[in-house]
C-alpha cells in the first residue's frame, strides 16, 4: 500500500503550482496550500524552506544550493527550469493536488484500519475509520448563500424552519427550540428524571414526526419502551413489569399504548449495545447517510467507553467529538450528564451549577446548552438553563408525575406561585 501512496501524484501539476508560487508567494494562503500536497522531495523541500525563510526566494536559492551541493550547471538548469513561466490554469492544477492529497491520505488511513483489523482491536478500528470523514472537506457557504439562508429562515412558516422543538412552552421559547449542529446537556443528580425528561422530549419530537436516535447506556432496549408504554397511557411501569396477569382495564389501555408507540416504530431508533464513543459515533453517521435520524440521545455520557490518560480527559474528547459530529452532519446531539455530590453537600434547596457537573469542565464547554434539573417537591420539577447562547437564562417550571413517567408544562397561576416563593 505503500507503493500505492508514492503512485498518487502528478509532478507536472506541482511543478505548476511551485511556478505560481515563486511568482506570487500569497496564492498558498489563497489556496491553502500545505507541504502535504508535494510528493516531489526537491518541491516539498523548497516549499519548507521558503516557509521557513518567510518566503525569501533569493535566501532559498542559496540554501538550496548549499544543501543540494549542484554545480553551477546543475544549479542553472533547476533554476531556469523552475523559473520558466507557463501559462496554466493554477485552479485546475491545485484542485489536482489537492485531490491526491485527500487519496494520499485515505489511503494511510485503510492501512492503518487494515492493520487494526488484523489484530481485532475493534475500537481502535472504528476510531481510525472516523477519521475517513474528517478527510472529506466540507463545503463552505458564501456570503451570499448565508443572507439568503438568513433572509429565507426570517420569512418561513414554523413547521418549514430546520429546529426541533421538545413541545414544551418554556423549554422551546427560552432556547428557540434545538438547532442542527447544536450540543445539548441535560443534566442532573441520579434519580431527578434525566431519563424521563429525554423520553418526554422523545415522544413529543415523535408526534411531530422528528427522527429520533435514543442511545441506552443503562437500560436495556426492552425498559424504554415499558417507560414509553407507561407514560402514554398512564400505566405504572412497575404493573407492566410485575410477572402477574393485568387487570382487564390496564389491559386495554396497553393494548391502545402498544398500537400508539408502534405507530411511530419507522422514526425511532434505539439502541442498548453501543457503548464505545466511536461505535455511536459510527452509527450515528451510517443513520444519517440513510435519513434515518433528525435529533440524537445519548443517556448518559459518563457511560460512554473511550481510552484517554485520565477520566477528565474520556470526557473531554467524548464531548469534543460529539460537538465536531453535530457541527459535521448538522444534527442537534443532546447528552444526559450527572452532578457530582457537592450539590448534596449544601442546601438541599440549592440548585445545581455549572460548575457541579461531574467529572470535566468540557461538558459546559462544548454544550450549546445546558439545562439542570431540580426538584422543586413532589409534583414541581424547576428545570434551570444555565448556559444558553443567545438566549435568556430564565428557568422553567414543569409539572412531574414520575408515577406515569409524564412531564407537563405548568400551568401560569401555579408557576406564579412557585416564582413569588423565591
Amino acid at each position: 500500500m505503500n507503493n500505492q501512496v508514492k503512485e498518487i501524484s502528478n509532478v507536472n501539476a506541482e511543478k505548476i503550482v511551485m511556478q505560481w508560487l515563486l511568482e506570487n508567494w500569497q496564492r498558498r494562503y489563497e489556496y491553502e496550500i500545505t507541504e502535504e500536497d508535494f510528493t516531489d522531495e526537491i518541491y516539498r523541500a523548497i516549499f519548507k524552506l521558503l516557509v521557513r525563510y518567510d518566503w525569501n526566494v533569493e535566501l532559498v536559492w542559496w540554501q538550496c544550493k548549499n544543501a543540494w551541493k549542484l554545480m553551477l550547471e546543475e544549479w542553472q538548469e533547476l533554476e531556469s527550469y523552475l523559473s520558466s513561466y507557463i501559462v496554466t490554469n493554477l485552479d485546475q492544477c491545485v484542485a489536482e493536488l489537492k485531490a491526491l492529497t485527500k487519496r494520499r491520505q485515505q489511503l494511510k488511513i485503510a492501512e492503518k484500519v487494515l492493520n487494526k483489523i488484523q489484530l481485532w482491536d475493534e475500537a481502535a478500528m472504528l476510531e481510525e475509520a472516523n477519521k475517513l470523514y474528517e478527510t472529506e472537506t466540507i463545503k463552505q457557504q458564501s456570503r451570499e448563500e448565508i443572507k439568503e439562508e438568513i433572509i429565507s429562515d426570517m420569512f418561513q412558516t414554523w413547521n418549514e424552519i430546520k429546529r426541533y422543538l421538545t413541545c414544551y412552552t418554556d423549554i422551546d421559547k427560552m432556547t428557540g427550540w434545538f438547532y442542527p449542529n447544536q450540543l445539548v446537556t441535560v443534566a442532573a443528580r441520579p434519580w431527578i428524571w434525566k431519563t424521563m425528561m429525554a423520553l418526554n422530549f422523545i415522544w413529543n419530537q415523535l408526534e411531530v414526526w422528528h427522527k429520533v436516535a435514543f442511545f441506552s447506556l443503562e437500560m436495556s432496549t426492552k425498559e424504554i419502551y415499558q417507560r414509553l408504554y407507561a407514560r402514554y397511557w398512564e400505566i405504572e411501569v412497575n404493573v407492566i413489569k410485575w410477572a402477574k396477569p393485568m387487570e382487564k382495564w390496564d389491559e386495554t389501555k396497553m393494548e391502545k399504548a402498544i398500537e400508539k408507540v408502534w405507530k411511530f416504530e419507522n422514526n425511532l431508533t434505539i439502541y442498548d449495545d453501543k457503548t464505545s464513543l466511536w461505535e455511536i459515533v459510527s452509527q450515528i453517521r451510517l443513520l444519517r447517510n440513510k435519513n434515518m435520524v433528525d435529533v440524537v440521545y445519548i443517556d448518559y455520557v459518563g457511560l460512554v467507553e473511550v481510552k484517554a490518560e485520565n477520566r477528565n480527559l474520556e470526557i473531554s474528547k467524548i464531548t469534543r467529538t460529539l460537538k465536531q459530529l453535530a457541527m459535521q452532519i448538522k444534527i442537534p446531539i443532546i447528552i444526559m450528564a450527572q452532578l457530582n455530590r457537592s450539590v448534596e453537600k449544601r442546601y438541599w434547596w440549592d440548585e445545581p451549577i455549572l460548575s457541579d457537573l461531574r467529572d470535566s469542565w468540557s461538558i459546559e464547554q462544548d454544550s450549546d446548552v445546558v439545562l439542570m434539573l431540580h426538584r422543586e417537591d413532589e409534583k414541581c420539577l424547576k428545570v434551570l438553563i444555565r448556559k444558553n447562547r443567545n438566549w435568556p437564562l430564565w428557568p422553567c417550571y414543569m409539572y412531574i408525575n414520575p408515577r406515569y413517567m409524564q412531564i407537563w408544562d405548568m400551568w401560569e397561576t401555579e408557576k406564579q406561585v412557585y416564582m413569588n416563593n423565591q
